[in-house]
């Protein structure tokens, strides 16, 4: 391997590792309460969740949110199910739910009636994830009563 493709990649790392402190930085800077950081994160990731594929979103945004997590008093048991709950109501969620276009292609039914049948499902969602977020011990308690949190 030439000496500057190897420079070229140890310099993107470097990028994409300035570019997490970056948004980690933007995101502690609004505020270190524990709450307020869960309904920050949990409003990226469901922007996130609109637009991109679960299995990518986890792996580029873990890595983001993970270190901020741990500086706090936030589980991380607690942070990785309102990330699945919160990716998952993006999946859900127009213009580029996956799963939208999931129930078209086997059912044939249009988009616009998909939707239409799904707007009365989103509030019980997102009563869920603010109650998973608001109170932790709802995620917490099985792990802790087997010792694992």
């Amino acid at each position: 391997m030439a000496p500057n493709e190897s420079e070229g990649g140890g310099k993107r790392v470097k990028a994409v590792m300035r570019s997490y402190r970056v948004i980690a930085q933007a995101i502690t800077g609004v505020s270190t309460d524990p709450l307020v950081l869960m309904l920050l994160i949990a409003g990226v990731l469901f922007i996130v969740g609109l637009m991109l594929e679960t299995i990518a979103a986890i792996t580029i945004l873990t890595p983001v949110f993970l270190p901020i997590v741990e500086q706090t008093a936030i589980s991380p048991i607690h942070f990785g199910v309102v990330m699945i709950v919160t990716l998952m109501i993006g999946l859900l969620t127009p213009p580029f739910g996956v799963i939208l276009f999931v129930l078209n292609a086997v059912t044939g039914v249009s988009l616009e009636r998909i939707t239409r049948h799904m707007v009365p499902f989103y509030l019980p969602l997102l009563l869920t994830l603010l109650s998973i977020i608001v109170f932790p011990e709802l995620v917490l308690w099985l792990p802790r009563a087997i010792g694992l949190a």
